[in-house]
């Protein structure tokens, strides 16, 4: 199939039927609720940019078929600028204020699948099974959530047969979790355990497994409520699992894989985009109370202003300083993209990517 469009995005949200619930009442169709429905018209807008701008944002695999450049495994840095630019063009599309698309978790996955081989060495299997997997969520243009396992209280195996293994507990999702086809479980701290040490994907409409969420107070365009995966003895094929109790190879991935690296550039992007969208807002507002000789006002605006060169700059020399990684994707330079993120750190703390 290939790059995707809104449509067949939301028509897909529309038929998965995840359980889906928002202050303890089920979500029948997240695309029309009132607490979803801005958030899944973007994304499906996101998608269209897609076939409204083919060469701009898709790139033409080896079977002809064209698919986002988000899951792009960058062969030079060439490929990465590439990728920066359909970031970018995301992100203006809402103004960096959607804080988690598709783009994320797919630059994240293509990391993980280009490092095929450090899966490998813990279980020549899921060396295999990431590889297949990245294929197949290329192919169908999937929309993939961030779920977090990140405590000894959350997920853990139960039971394993030679169907797969059974796993229970909890998850913190990213904001696109309501939203999403599959649900990414990767640990974003070392397990505690061999029973907590896992990577696998799962749709998220696989029996067993509910979406509670709890809707933001604030009242503001795209607002992500809080939401968690849970899950009660779900079975998770043998093919969608990654790792499997190894700690040491759970608590490296993200580092080991250049995965990190992607999500940090994703981030940085966006942010650089943010704020760019937030000067322009002061920017207007100043001009229309004609508030620009107020000295507060313009020390205001010279920070916004430097913060906003000064992140270009970085993104600018993180892609011209890309070296191939030893899987061999070729990934930015770590110590702008660490730069911009403890700029806008400190910028303002909410703004941490």
């Amino acid at each position: 199939m290939g790059a995707r469009s809104g449509n067949n995005y939301l028509s897909a949200l529309r038929k998965l039927k995840a359980v889906l619930w928002l202050d303890g009442v089920r979500v029948a169709d997240p695309t029309i609720h009132p607490a979803f429905v801005q958030r899944t018209r973007a994304i499906a807008s996101l998608y269209d940019l897609q076939i409204e701008h083919p060469a701009a944002m898709t790139y033409r695999l080896d079977d002809g078929d064209r698919t986002g450049i988000s899951f792009i495994q960058p062969q030079s840095i060439d490929d990465l600028r590439k990728r920066s630019i359909m970031f970018r063009r995301w992100a203006e599309y809402t103004g960096g204020l959607l804080g988690d698309t598709p783009d994320r978790q797919n630059t994240c996955l293509a990391a993980m699948a280009a490092a095929a081989q450090f899966f490998a060495a813990g279980e020549a299997r899921f060396g295999e099974n990431i590889r297949g997997y990245y294929i197949e969520a290329r192919r169908r243009d999937w929309c993939i959530a961030a779920a977090a396992l990140n405590s000894a209280k959350a997920l853990s195996i139960i039971d394993q047969s030679d169907a797969g293994i059974l796993v229970s507990g909890t998850l913190t999702l990213s904001g696109l979790g309501p939203l999403a086809e599959e649900l990414l479980v990767v640990p974003t701290a070392p397990p505690s355990s061999p029973a907590h040490a896992l990577v696998f994907a799962i749709g998220s409409n696989t029996p067993g497994i509910e979406l509670p969420c709890r809707a933001a107070t604030p009242k503001a365009l795209f607002l992500e409520p809080e939401c968690i995966a849970t899950f009660d003895r779900v079975l998770i094929p043998w093919t969608r699992v990654f790792l499997c109790g190894d700690i040491t190879r759970c608590a490296a991935l993200l580092d080991a894989t250049g995965a990190d690296i992607n999500l940090t550039h994703q981030a940085v992007v966006r942010q650089t985009v943010a704020t760019e969208f937030r000067l322009g807002s002061m920017m207007n507002l100043v001009i229309r109370c004609n508030a620009l000789a107020l000295p507060q006002i313009r020390a205001g605006l010279d920070e916004m202003i430097v913060a906003t060169h000064l992140a270009r700059s970085l993104l600018q020399a993180a892609d011209a300083r890309a070296q191939a990684h030893r899987w061999g994707e070729w990934l930015p330079a770590a110590l702008p993209l660490a730069i911009a993120n403890r700029l806008f750190a400190q910028l303002d703390p909410r703004g941490r990517t």
